[in-house]
C-alpha cells in the first residue's frame, strides 16, 4: 500500500493564535456571571479606553443610533458602527462566563451598563503577574 502524499497540512499562524485578546470590561458588569467584555476587531486592537467609551456612548439619543449590537452565530453579540457610507464591524461583546449565550434580550442591559458605568481595560498577563 502506498502513502497518500496529496494530503495538505492545515496552516496555523502561531502569532495570531497565541496572541492574547484585548478586552474591556463594560460598566458595572466586571465580575461574576454578569461580566460583559468588549473585544475589538483585530484592526482596532490598539484602541484606547476613551475611544471605547466614545464608541458605546456616541449615539445616545440619536435616531438611529450609529452603534448597534446585533446577534451573530456563536455566543457573542457583534458591535457594528454606521458611518455616512457603510456599516463597519467593530468587534464583539462577550460574557465573562463562557456558558452564557448573549442575544437580543441582553442588548439593553449591556448598553445601559456600558453607557452609565466605567469602562476599563481588562487585565493582561503583565498586569496579572504584577499583582503576585
Amino acid at each position: 500500500m502506498g502513502v497518500n502524499t496529496n494530503k495538505q497540512t492545515p496552516k496555523v499562524n502561531p502569532e495570531k493564535s497565541n496572541k492574547p485578546k484585548v478586552r474591556f470590561t463594560l460598566g458595572k458588569s466586571e465580575q461574576g456571571t454578569d461580566a460583559r467584555y468588549y473585544e475589538p476587531a483585530q484592526y482596532l486592537s490598539d484602541i484606547k479606553i476613551a475611544k471605547v467609551e466614545s464608541l458605546f456612548r456616541n449615539g445616545k439619543g440619536l435616531d438611529p443610533d450609529p452603534m448597534t449590537l446585533e446577534e451573530t452565530e456563536g455566543k457573542s453579540l457583534k458591535v457594528m458602527y454606521r458611518t455616512d457610507t457603510e456599516v463597519k464591524f467593530c468587534g464583539f461583546v462577550t460574557a465573562g462566563d463562557a456558558t452564557i449565550v448573549l442575544d437580543d434580550s441582553d442588548i439593553a442591559s449591556i448598553l445601559d451598563s456600558a453607557r452609565t458605568g466605567e469602562i476599563k481595560k481588562a487585565i493582561d498577563a503583565d498586569g496579572l503577574i504584577a499583582l503576585f
